[in-house]
């Protein structure tokens, strides 16, 4: 599975498995795109499957088979809400909720922007049915102006039913653990920081059969990776263009999704940056590294002001790769050391971001420091064995409890 989430909990799963745990991985997806990880897996890999709204009788028996004594639901947006809170009804495990990103602030958000219809929105909600695998809609069509609280009143039911199973919660970043401790003051939250392969994503020289493929011998570079979309595109040019007015010698790196291309392309034409930039699509998870070491430095796109608490899944890779990162102020931003494990951006504006970008790529010791002290970060808040090992404790904590 490509997304950045669901390789977070693969790896955690394999910590478990390494310590002498039993792991069942109930998978939004394809179970042979494990493939594409970087080692096999330890515990079983279920598909998630559904017949109505109901997880198929299969799935059922494999997960009850198996008898879990925790079932730590990872993000909790409808479909996994869904099958977490029948998972429990079935088996009697424990229930701890991650929260990762935007699953939180949505329903959050969601409930407070349609106040008005909320109620309506309950009254008219059924049991929603899933009409194809890892695709949830309600079988009712929503009414008029009142269809995002319809969706709202459905995304909510089970995340509800399940946040209310709960005995424990687990969140991705110190913002999430405060919010989620403001929500459910009575139950614990634990951090668990993500991780990143620390020796795959390495400090490493610019990989030089790619810098050369390239054309990027000899110039400075910036490099992303991660998410994309025409509107981060076109962030990314725009700090491009202020950066090549002072500087002729730069190129932009940006490796992820390249649907957009076509647009991508006529976008550049007008800015006349056509031939300042590689946007170079999807790649195996096992080649990012490459790609990041051909920066001088790695640069973010602005976090969604609505989605602030979450962490950019791919901020602990950079931090590991003994990069200069430059990332916003906001969400995770507020943990990390302005001019000592990162250079912050307080706006999302193209011009402040070049001007971060020009004063760095003029001051080589400060890059050096900021990489190293990034580095050593990552081994300290990043490093999936110790974090495995927390999760770890933290189950035994659960149980424990009475």
């Amino acid at each position: 599975h490509r997304y950045a989430g669901m390789k977070q909990l693969y790896h955690f799963a394999q910590e478990v498995g390494r310590n002498d745990h039993q792991t069942q991985i109930l998978l939004a997806g394809k179970a042979d795109s494990v493939e594409s990880m970087d080692e096999p897996p330890l515990g079983e890999i279920v598909e998630m499957a559904f017949s109505g709204p109901r997880l198929t009788a299969e799935v059922r028996q494999r997960v009850k088979h198996f008898a879990p004594d925790i079932l730590h639901v990872w993000t909790p947006r409808f479909v996994p809400a869904l099958a977490g809170w029948q998972l429990h009804r079935l088996t009697g495990a424990r229930v701890i909720v991650d929260h990762e990103d935007d699953e939180e602030y949505h329903v959050v958000y969601m409930r407070r922007a349609w106040t008005q219809n909320w109620q309506k929105g309950w009254r008219r909600l059924a049991v929603p049915a899933i009409v194809a695998r890892n695709s949830a809609r309600p079988w009712f069509q929503p009414l008029g102006k009142n269809a995002e609280a319809t969706r709202a009143a459905q995304e909510a039911f089970t995340y509800k039913r399940l946040t209310d199973a709960a005995v424990a919660h687990t969140a991705i970043s110190p913002n999430l653990v405060a919010w989620a401790r403001c929500r459910w003051p009575h139950k614990p939250v634990h951090l668990l920081y993500p991780g990143a392969n620390l020796d795959l994503f390495a400090p490493a020289p610019p990989d030089p059969i790619l810098q050369d493929e390239l054309g990027l011998v000899d110039k400075s570079v910036l490099v992303y990776s991660g998410t994309m979309s025409l509107r981060i595109f076109e962030w990314f040019l725009q700090v491009l263009r202020h950066v090549k007015n002072q500087r002729n010698d730069i190129f932009m790196v940006l490796v992820g999704e390249d649907s957009f291309r076509n647009a991508a392309e006529k976008l550049a034409y007008d800015l006349d940056l056509g031939g300042a930039y590689r946007l170079i699509g999807q790649q195996s998870y096992s080649s990012v590294p490459s790609y990041l070491s051909l920066a001088d430095i790695v640069i973010q796109h602005p976090i969604d002001q609505a989605n602030e608490l979450r962490l950019p899944a791919k901020l602990p890779e950079y931090l590991a790769t003994g990069k200069p990162v430059v990332t916003f102020a906001n969400g995770i931003g507020q943990s990390l050391q302005d001019g000592v494990h990162v250079r912050k951006l307080y706006t999302d504006q193209p011009s402040e971001a070049a001007h971060v970008v020009l004063e760095l790529l003029d001051q080589p010791h400060q890059r050096d420091a900021l990489g190293k002290a990034a580095r050593n970060l990552a081994r300290e808040r990043y490093d999936w064995t110790i974090n495995g090992e927390r999760l770890v404790r933290i189950y035994a904590e659960v149980l424990k409890a009475p």
